[in-house]
């Protein structure tokens, strides 16, 4: 019934429809907030694979010149020169 309150009002007090509990029950501030979370999420992650990929290769050039002075193709002087290069990279 309505007595006076109009049909939404009565709706939303008799405990059905949008009651005020969910995602956007704290308004804006809880959108910013989840918004902003996702964000970081989303650096945090393009930051960490870009790290591992920088690692990876610089170990696969570093592993490479290694083989390289093994094998007698560089000496120990441009071994230690390319490895100083490579680790400061």
């Amino acid at each position: 019934m309505m007595y006076g309150r109009g049909y939404f009002n009565s709706f939303r007090n008799s405990g059905y429809g949008c009651s005020g509990y969910g995602f956007m029950s704290n308004g804006w501030l809880t959108f910013i907030l989840t918004t902003l979370l996702i964000i970081f999420a989303v650096i945090f992650i393009v930051k960490l694979i870009q790290n591992n990929k920088s690692k990876t290769v610089s170990s696969i050039a570093l592993d490479n010149l290694k083989v390289k002075f093994a094998n007698g193709d560089i000496s120990e002087e441009e071994y230690l020169k390319r490895k100083d290069i490579l680790e400061n990279k």
